[in-house]
């Protein structure tokens, strides 16, 4: 049997984690929370779930190590007890169950299936004009830098099939949030694994608040011209 598991950070995001927590009994999968010290109680909600420790688990950290250094141990949680699909997605309610089953279904057709909002079907609600604009020319640059025919690079919601995680090393990777998720890919894409694209519908949170923050997107900038003009290490 395929065995499944869904990484999912989190910091401060109790009102999406109880119903995270809900939302998932209704699917054959098994989650690992990355906390990075929430102080709202996030992580007590998670350990009093019935579910704790058989269908649930949780990595608790002393404080906020990074976006990148998140994803990566929740990785290595997936790879260390043996399971073949690794899901990322996100905490705070943007991507939905329904299209969660539409990644799952989709992923025996490639190595990769990125959750994207920019191929045909794929939608954004709550966003503002700013946003979108910025979210599109970032991935239309790493499109023409990189050369790779991917829509959404930026996109946080992807399903992994745990093989690829042999191939490619995320120790090497400094890079974080938005950079991050553009350098897994590309070091995915030069391995020669298949890499496709399922449209989701987007939503923009309901709770809690937004981690973006211009040095962020900073550092993504940076990023991306180092990875188009000296590749990856």
């Amino acid at each position: 049997m395929n065995k499944t598991i869904i990484v999912i950070l989190t910091l401060n995001e109790y009102e999406n984690v109880e119903i995270l927590l809900v939302n998932f009994l209704t699917l054959d999968v098994d989650v690992v929370f990355i906390d990075d010290n929430s102080t709202d109680q996030t992580d007590q909600i998670i350990e009093n779930n019935i579910h704790f420790d058989k269908k649930y688990f949780l990595i608790k950290r002393e404080t906020k190590l990074g976006y990148a250094s998140a994803v990566i141990e929740g990785i290595n949680f997936g790879v260390n007890n043996k399971y073949e699909t690794i899901v990322q997605m996100d905490a705070d309610l943007s991507h939905s169950i329904e299209d969660l089953q539409n990644l799952l279904q989709s992923s025996k057709r490639s190595d990769v299936i990125i959750g994207s909002r920019y191929v045909l079907g794929g939608k954004i609600v709550g966003w503002g004009l700013f946003r979108k604009y910025l979210s599109y020319f970032a991935n239309l640059s790493c499109r023409r830098l990189l050369k790779m025919e991917i829509s959404d690079f930026t996109s946080g919601f992807r399903v992994y099939n745990a093989k690829v995680f042999s191939e490619i090393d995320l120790k090497n990777i400094n890079a974080e949030g938005y950079s991050f998720l553009v350098e897994v890919i590309y070091k995915i894409y030069l391995q020669n694994f298949s890499i496709s694209e399922t449209p989701i519908l987007f939503n923009d949170r309901k709770y809690g608040s937004s981690k973006l923050n211009k040095i962020v997107i900073f550092e993504s900038i940076i990023n991306l011209i180092r990875l188009s003009t000296k590749g990856i290490n």
